[in-house]
Parts: structure tokens; C-alpha cells; sequence
């Protein structure tokens, strides 16, 4: 499982994140419920949200699945951009900061805007 930083590209297919963005938010289809997290940018990491463990989104979500999602951005007086997003990693935190959480890795498959 590669974990990389949100400004670097792995494929052609991925862009860098726009820096603002204060979360992100995605419409789970069989739950018919949008889910929304606060967005998380850490080194090694990359961008990410959290999901606490036990959480029923668990089970909706897989590495390598393509979601439209919605970043809002800090300057919330703006709209969001809907960005074709892969999910890069789900990986469970042990210690640390975001123990009892997963962190779902994020890469934006499209321009923002």
C-alpha cells in the first residue's frame, strides 16, 4: 500500500490537491446518505479524512473506488468543486493522534473547478 504526499503524482491520471479545501463530502449509495469529514494533509500521508472505527461508512468504502466528491473550501463564501476522487488507502491508526480511526486516503482524478 503506497502512501504518498497529495502534491505528488502517480499516475497522469492524478492531480495535486488546491490548498484551501477545509473538507470533503460524498454522496454513499447504499446507505443514501451523504457522509462529510473535515480534510487532513500530513506528510507521508497525503491528503485523507477520518473515519471512526465502527462506523458503518467502513463497509461502503474500498481502495481504488472512484467517488464524485465535493470539496469545500476554507473560504466557505465560495462554492464547492465536485472532483472525480480515487480512494488511495484505507488504513486503520493504532497509535497516535487518530488512534481508533481509519485514515482514507484521497487523489483527485481531475482538475478542481
Amino acid at each position: 500500500m503506497a502512501l504518498i504526499q497529495s502534491t505528488q503524482k502517480t499516475s497522469p491520471d492524478e492531480h495535486a490537491c488546491e490548498p484551501g479545501y477545509a473538507c470533503v463530502e460524498f454522496h454513499i449509495q447504499d446507505m443514501g446518505a451523504v457522509y462529510q469529514s473535515k480534510i487532513w494533509e500530513v506528510p507521508l500521508k497525503g491528503l485523507f479524512f477520518l473515519v471512526k472505527e465502527g462506523s458503518s461508512v467502513l463497509a461502503h468504502l474500498r481502495s481504488g473506488d472512484e467517488i464524485k466528491a465535493r470539496y469545500t473550501p476554507m473560504n466557505r463564501r465560495k462554492p464547492g468543486d465536485y472532483i472525480k476522487t480515487k480512494i488511495r488507502y484505507i488504513i486503520q491508526e493504532q497509535t497516535g493522534r487518530f488512534k481508533g480511526h481509519y485514515l482514507v486516503g484521497l487523489a483527485m482524478m481531475e482538475e478542481p473547478g
